[in-house]
């Protein structure tokens, strides 16, 4: 036996329009509320789950993991990200995957950081760069570079990162020098790995 039910306006018991026959609007809930789907289950627009789905300004035509929320709301995407930025065309952005900056005199430290989880001091101005999430490969882009000593600029105080070495999914080193080849500690250095 099918039950069918007929109604040109459905309210709630505040009185909000849920359907609304006359204006060809179904709303489902009302501003502050949280509308829940169960796990599993799956939400059909024109019969093809996923598909179709608006929200204010935002289009999808793909599938329903393009784009991922988890529980602690880190968003990921199936795909590439890409943006305009007013240069007049959407081009895919490639992120900076680990930075760091790190006092490396005396013990060494971060004083600040992302996707870097230690430091190796290997000697004097030699550093080991250690990545909390390793990389999908080690065809990467890495850059550092150090303040320089106190004073005018000379080629013995200027610090100057070289001799990058040892790229690995897991890090990379960086050897700090002077201008004039010198070797030497630094109390703030700085990398970064683009890919």
């Amino acid at each position: 036996m099918t039950s069918i039910l007929k109604a040109d306006t459905i309210q709630d018991a505040a009185g909000n329009n849920i359907i609304n026959e006359n204006a060809n609007t179904i709303t489902i809930g009302a501003s502050g509320d949280t509308i829940n789907v169960p796990s599993g289950a799956t939400f059909n627009i024109n019969g093809t789950a996923g598909t179709g789905v608006g929200v204010a300004g935002i289009t999808s035509s793909a599938d329903a993991t393009a784009i991922t929320i988890d529980s602690s709301e880190n968003v990921s995407m199936a795909q590439l990200l890409k943006f305009n930025s007013g240069y007049g065309s959407a081009a895919t952005a490639y992120g900076v995957r680990a930075w760091v900056k790190f006092n490396g005199t005396g013990t060494i430290s971060i004083t600040g950081s992302g996707n870097v989880a230690s430091l190796g001091d290997n000697g004097t101005g030699d550093y080991a760069i250690n990545f909390t999430t390793a990389l999908v490969d080690a065809n990467y882009a890495h850059f550092a570079n150090s303040v320089k000593g106190g004073g005018a600029p000379t080629g013995s105080n200027s610090g100057v990162g070289f001799g990058i070495e040892n790229r690995t999914v897991n890090g990379f080193g960086v050897a700090v020098g002077d201008l004039d080849g010198t070797i030497i500690d630094r109390s703030e250095v700085f990398g970064c790995v683009i890919r």
